[in-house]
């Protein structure tokens, strides 16, 4: 038997034990694993070094997405990531096995955004600025935001933008 195999069978029955007990774990309880579980569990295997001594370097990672992958590919374990495109957040669960009623809401919210619209937002600068529903709501000036903006007042669609914009309940910041 090949480490990550190894490294699968150990992590999964202990997904097994605490889904039965009701104990959440890192919020799948115990339905799923991803690639940096079984990355960590195979650098401990083979290194001695238990998880929490540092996250699996990208060697681990790697190798084992690329065994993950292989092992779909062959039928033995199914992945799931949203519609994503990548493995971000993939999760790994043996053939067959059920997703969660959260995922399955999860799919369902996603579905129900589809048609929708994305909202845009007004900004003095237009494209790539701040959006004033959120310069407005808060001080923290946090990562630059990927919301759609503009400066032409007819193209803003967010309820939020369009209120202050008439002065409706604006508050300042």
């Amino acid at each position: 038997m090949n480490i990550f195999q190894q490294a699968w069978d150990e992590l999964w029955a202990g997904c097994l034990v605490r889904r039965a007990s009701g104990y959440a774990w890192k919020g799948s309880d115990g339905h799923y694993l991803t690639a940096s579980d079984l990355a960590d569990k195979v650098r401990e295997l083979s290194t001695g070094k238990t998880w929490y001594s540092g996250r699996a370097g990208g060697q681990w990672l790697n190798a084992a997405r690329d065994w993950l992958h292989r092992e779909v590919n062959a039928g033995r374990l199914q992945s799931h990531n949203f519609g994503r495109g990548h493995i971000s957040g993939e999760r790994f669960r043996p053939a067959g096995e059920a997703v969660t009623e959260t995922e399955l809401k999860t799919i369902k919210d996603r579905e129900a955004r589809k048609g929708r619209p994305k909202p845009c937002h007004y900004s003095q600068h237009g494209y790539g600025g701040r959006a004033l529903c959120v310069k407005l709501r808060s001080g923290y000036w946090g990562h630059r935001s990927t919301a759609w903006t503009t400066k032409d007042l007819e193209k803003v669609t967010c309820p939020r933008c369009k209120n202050l914009l008439t002065g409706a309940t604006v508050r300042t910041a």
